[in-house]
């Protein structure tokens, strides 16, 4: 599977899932945002997805709250991942205010999406 085919997989779990409005940004010019969707409280959430099988590092959360900005700057950063993230970036995301679906979290909507 590619990172646009996870991507798309994993739209199609938000949208399963009670999300609205998900969108898959530009693969040129997402700057580090893949997904979009509003939540079913009606929270907006940017989603970075990252399919690998390395633990994600503290530069990639970094990254990815540098593209919270212009029009994502009202949402709420995620990081997705098909892996885990290591010690010093789960840190940071929970400092940061980062929303982190792993592996574990990962594999219990894909459950969830087959049933």
């Amino acid at each position: 599977m590619t990172g646009q085919e996870f991507e798309s997989l994993f739209a199609r779990i938000l949208r399963v899932s009670g999300y609205s409005d998900v969108r898959i940004t530009s693969a040129t010019r997402d700057g580090g945002i893949d997904v979009t969707g509003t939540h079913p409280d009606g929270r907006q959430v940017a989603f970075q997805c990252k399919r690998q099988m390395a633990k994600v590092g503290i530069t990639v959360i970094r990254l990815l709250l540098g593209s919270m900005r212009g029009e994502y700057i009202d949402m709420i950063p995620c990081i997705v991942t098909t892996s885990e993230l290591t010690k010093p970036a789960f840190e940071y995301a929970q400092n940061e205010g980062v929303r982190i679906i792993d592996r574990p979290v990962l594999i219990n909507w894909l459950e969830a999406f087959v049933s």
